[in-house]
């Protein structure tokens, strides 16, 4: 590969990424294979789940044997087996989850873990969030905002995947650890301008993420996909994290946005014959649908009410000694001067934590007093007009 088709292709970039996988199951073992494949030697995995009789058909680094070890435990020690070369570790960790409650007894086993999920986020360079619920990637986007680390999502349906990198919040040159350090996050959190990044996997949304998880019926508890959506997700994942490996710009790498294309004239292509040579576009967010064979490139920017990426929130997780905003967030623990809104409406709608936090409830709650406005402005449009019947 690089001595015809990308002589510039940098494969110690590559190699010497170290790559945090939370999920191993059916997306993360192909993600794995797939980093594999890429010459990437330091993989390690998070999951608290257990290998199940059906997995192996569908999880590509599991066997028959391997039914009822931890799957992040199995699936590091299938890397080493496939290649004794890889440093793969694996963590049966359980992801803190927003609307999951924890009770006053585990809440400092719940807190440790938190810390233990923190650095090792930190101590990685690209975070995949590959789990199979919206709630438990909330915590791994929230840490790979705080430090800075490329984060990379891919979620699936039954025949539809979505592919997405996040914008990090800081400046590249901007040193984290020194900030931390000496204690003064103003730098920090006044880096992060939603207009000027890309957004996260919750950026699009207007409401938090909540227990999803507990009311599922039988046939929801097992998320049921095509079996080719998996390793077409995956591979997409890992691509784009190369292609951003060898991008100029790193992590931080704009994509092209439709109709500002940039001028390909001066482009030398007999020299640079791979899109991996030169600074070509990598998207924000693919999304597939195996029903129709048709995939999108889509691009947002990010939101500055975001519940997992936004300043208030990245503000609110850095002075978690003092506020217990973790556990507010898992516990639901609404703030209490703002139910109700701040402009008083008492329209007894019911927001979480998360909501109140960001501004998102208020911002429902002016929506609601506008419709409501919009309502009465009709009745009295309807009310007034006299209007005779043209028969």
């Amino acid at each position: 590969m690089k001595w015809r088709l990308a002589p510039s292709l940098d494969l110690n970039k590559i190699s010497s990424t170290k790559c945090l996988l939370f999920g191993a199951g059916t997306l993360g073992c192909s993600v794995a294979r797939v980093l594999l494949g890429w010459g990437v030697r330091n993989i390690t995995f998070v999951d608290n789940g257990l290998v199940s009789y059906s997995n192996p058909p569908r999880q590509s680094l599991f066997n028959f044997s391997d039914i009822g070890k931890p799957k992040a435990v199995a699936a590091a020690e299938s890397m080493m087996a496939i290649f004794p070369g890889v440093e793969s570790k694996g963590f049966q960790l359980t992801i803190p989850m927003p609307g999951h409650s924890v009770s006053p007894s585990s809440s400092e086993s719940v807190l440790k873990t938190c810390e233990h999920l923190h650095e090792l986020v930190n101590s990685h360079d690209t975070i995949f969030c590959l789990t199979d619920s919206r709630e438990s990637r909330w915590l791994p986007t929230l840490l790979g905002a705080v430090c800075n680390k490329l984060v990379i999502c891919s979620a699936l349906g039954f025949d539809s995947f979505v592919v997405m990198r996040h914008g990090r919040p800081l400046q590249s040159n901007l040193d984290v650890n020194s900030a931390k350090q000496a204690q003064n996050t103003d730098n920090i959190i006044d880096s992060i301008k939603p207009a000027n990044r890309l957004g996260c996997y919750f950026c699009n949304d207007v409401v938090a993420p909540i227990d999803s998880m507990s009311n599922r019926s039988l046939d929801q508890q097992c998320t049921v996909t095509r079996p080719g959506l998996a390793p077409i997700a995956a591979s997409y994942a890992v691509e784009l994290m190369v292609a951003l490996t060898q991008h100029p710009d790193g992590a931080d790498a704009y994509p092209e946005i439709k109709g500002q294309r940039k001028n390909v004239d001066n482009i030398d292509f007999e020299s640079s014959t791979s899109s991996l040579s030169h600074d070509g576009n990598i998207p924000h967010q693919i999304r597939g649908y195996l029903g129709k064979f048709e995939q999108n490139l889509i691009f947002g920017n990010a939101y500055d009410k975001c519940t997992a990426c936004s300043k208030i929130v990245i503000d609110a997780y850095l002075n978690r000694a003092s506020n217990s905003f973790l556990m507010n967030t898992f516990n639901n623990n609404v703030i209490e001067s703002k139910v109700g809104g701040e402009t008083g409406s008492g329209d007894g709608s019911s927001y979480n934590y998360l909501e109140e936090l960001t501004g998102l409830a208020e911002l429902h709650r002016q929506t609601n007093l506008a419709m409501e406005e919009m309502d009465l402005l009709d009745g009295d449009f309807e009310a007034d007009g006299d209007f005779e019947e043209i028969v």
